[in-house]
């Protein structure tokens, strides 16, 4: 009974990626497809449970209109860059992390650079000098 029902939400997983496209929608790619929520914060029901409904099901149908197929480098990226905290600038991590290059994120680095520099040069007149 277990691997019937197993084998239902399997094929109406595969039925649904090939109904809408069959492939990863930003390259293309036709292996290691997944299912993801454009907008995570819209999600209702995780992926893994919808597979559960049955495919006329309101609520099943609902949830899908708001997913797309990812390959599953694709959607590690998606994930991680969702994921990521937003960027502030005129800090360290904006220049260093975020590789932004505004004239913010750059003053910070100049001035890490320059502070770097005199602490570097401080302890060296101070040793030289012992």
């Amino acid at each position: 009974m277990r691997k019937n029902r197993e084998g239902k939400k399997k094929l109406r997983r595969i039925t649904w990626i090939n109904e809408n496209g069959g492939k990863c929608i930003k390259c293309g790619s036709i292996e290691n497809l997944e299912i993801d929520h454009i907008k995570p914060e819209l999600k209702l029901i995780e992926i893994y449970a919808l597979w559960e409904f049955n495919s006329n099901n309101k609520r099943y149908i609902d949830e899908l209109k708001k997913c797309q197929i990812l390959c599953r480098k694709c959607h590690r990226i998606k994930t991680s860059d969702e994921q990521r905290k937003p960027i502030i600038h005129g800090t360290q991590s904006g220049y260093n992390i975020h590789k932004c290059k505004c004239e913010l994120c750059k003053n910070c680095e100049r001035k890490r650079s320059r502070m770097k520099y005199l602490k570097k040069k401080e302890k060296y007149y101070v040793s030289s000098r012992s």
